[in-house]
């Protein structure tokens, strides 16, 4: 039984692998663990469930150079340089997927994060009719609804092919085939600058996908081609946080944290009025903002000292 276990723990470890793309001679398939490096033109699919690091890949295919298989979850390295590249072309009608990176099927989810410093790039291209990441013109006879995406974190350019999104689902349609749409897709992180091609969408979730954009982002720069939109999802499936300053220029579009240096700003970026007036238990109002800005009231001094660093919100120490 020992040595069973034993077999069973040393063949996950070996499973566990850095692979040398350069070295392969055909597509190959990520199992969970697996850290991808150097370069290659066959593809990789992600295999259901697994978590795969990329750490200095470059991948150009004639279809999807990344397919996911199930559920994944693609790790960026710290300070490495990743780009995957469809080249479709435009009258290859008959690849089966053009995404640079292409989501599984419907009810599984690809998570794009960051390392521990967040600081590991992605570039996601796609092909004629594919997105950078998320789905691509399908021919006849392929599924239509596939699954979700999550952005968490990391340093993305996702640029898309005709009439494709950087991130998100096709606006094509033809008498040749339909589009496959993602569920959802959701940027709850990372610095990401999503690109569409002619007729595309910088960011888009059209066939019924949602579209949710979280206040912990870092930024975002999404820009549309021509007639395309900077972020789109049909009526009422676009959710952005009123926390982010948002501002349009002509096609692109500027989603980031606000700047914040005084508890009204906070107040106002993250809480309802009712927070600028709240009191305590002994009825002392507005405790917070006392110790946040001026000491003002019967205080002589803030009883904790609160700063700003990195935009974060910091106790530095109590007072005593």
């Amino acid at each position: 039984m020992l040595a069973a276990v034993s077999a069973t723990l040393l063949c996950l470890s070996a499973r566990a692998a850095t692979i040398d793309l350069s070295t392969l001679t055909a597509n190959y398939t990520a199992h969970d663990g697996d850290v991808l490096t150097g370069e290659t033109t066959y593809a990789v699919t992600i295999a259901d469930g697994a978590t795969v690091t990329l750490a200095g890949v470059t991948i150009k295919t004639e279809w999807s150079p990344i397919v996911c298989a199930g559920d994944a979850t693609v790790v960026l390295a710290d300070d490495t340089e990743n780009a995957v590249t469809s080249e479709t072309g435009s009258d290859n009608y008959s690849s089966p997927a053009s995404a640079g990176i292409f989501v599984g099927p419907d009810g599984t989810t690809l998570t794009i994060r960051g390392g521990a410093k967040d600081t590991g790039r992605l570039t996601a291209t796609g092909g004629w009719w594919g997105a950078g990441i998320g789905t691509s013109f399908r021919p006849n006879n392929y599924s239509v609804r596939r699954g979700s995406i999550v952005i968490a974190g990391g340093i993305i350019v996702a640029n898309g092919g005709r009439q494709s999104p950087g991130i998100g689902v096709p606006q094509t349609s033809t008498e040749r085939g339909t589009v496959s749409t993602c569920t959802s897709v959701t940027i709850t992180g990372g610095t990401i600058t999503a690109t569409g091609g002619w007729y595309g969408d910088g960011i888009g979730g059209r066939y019924g996908c949602t579209v949710a954009i979280a206040p912990t982002i870092t930024k975002i720069v999404a820009t549309s081609g021509f007639q395309g939109q900077p972020i789109y999802a049909d009526e009422g499936r676009l959710t952005i946080s009123s926390a982010l300053t948002d501002t349009t220029s002509g096609s692109t579009r500027t989603l980031e944290p606000p700047v914040i240096e005084s508890y009204a700003d906070y107040a106002a970026a993250y809480l309802d009025g009712a927070a600028m007036e709240a009191t305590d238990a002994s009825g002392i109002a507005n405790v917070f903002r006392y110790v946040f800005d001026v000491p003002t009231g019967d205080f002589e001094e803030p009883l904790i000292d609160i700063a700003f660093e990195g935009g974060a919100v910091v106790v530095k120490t109590p007072k005593v």
